[in-house]
């Protein structure tokens, strides 16, 4: 968590001077906290894995409940990074193919338009960021869907000590207004590792035999 919680103060900072510092060197810096993002998450999906198997052989009744939570984790991680996808295509001028075949949905590294922030913000908030695009893949859709899946736990998991995401303020449409390619990606990426960690910590709650 500490990690999460630098990160975030250091991506903030970057996107801050993005377009006044080296545009390379604030490149380069967006590529390593994303790619740092994406391997935590990769690191922390195999540790999840081995906790949902011994959650499961120490009780069966858990099966439906965490193919449940698993499901909806996997769908909203996956909905996040097909908006990724989609926001590479809109910004890079390039076919949904090549985007994946060039890995830039994990790594930043073959980005051109990386410091361009007109379309990014076009195609995730549109022209108003006060009256935000309410379609598929907009900021809006994503902070309801995060919400929702929040709403899902809070539900089905009612332990006390259970901390829950927080993205349902009203400067979630900021933090994507006028940034960088770059920058949205990575933020996008920290926030995939939140919902990573939300999922941990209900599987972590779940172990210690505290009762929904």
């Amino acid at each position: 968590m500490r990690f999460v919680f630098l990160t975030l103060a250091i991506l903030f900072c970057l996107i801050g001077i993005a377009q006044k510092g080296s545009k390379q060197k604030i490149y380069s810096s967006f590529t390593t906290i994303n790619d740092g993002l994406e391997k935590t998450r990769a690191d922390l999906t195999k540790q999840i894995n081995q906790q949902y198997y011994f959650l499961i052989k120490k009780d069966s009744t858990l099966v439906l409940s965490l193919d449940s939570l698993r499901e909806k984790t996997n769908t909203l991680i996956r909905y996040i990074n097909q908006t990724k996808v989609l926001l590479i295509v809109k910004t890079e001028e390039l076919k949904k193919v090549q985007v994946i075949d060039n890995d830039t949905i994990i790594s930043l590294k073959h980005l051109t338009h990386f410091d361009d922030y007109y379309t990014p913000t076009e195609f995730l908030i549109g022209t108003d960021r006060w009256n935000p695009e309410k379609g598929r893949y907009t900021t809006y859709e994503l902070q309801k869907q995060i919400k929702e899946y929040i709403d899902y736990i809070k539900k089905e998991y009612k332990q006390k000590h259970i901390v829950y995401l927080q993205y349902n303020d009203y400067s979630f449409v900021n933090r994507f207004y006028q940034k960088p390619l770059a920058g949205v990606i990575t933020y996008l990426s920290k926030i995939q590792l939140d919902i990573k960690l939300q999922e941990q910590n209900i599987l972590i709650k779940l172990a210690q035999n505290e009762k929904p």
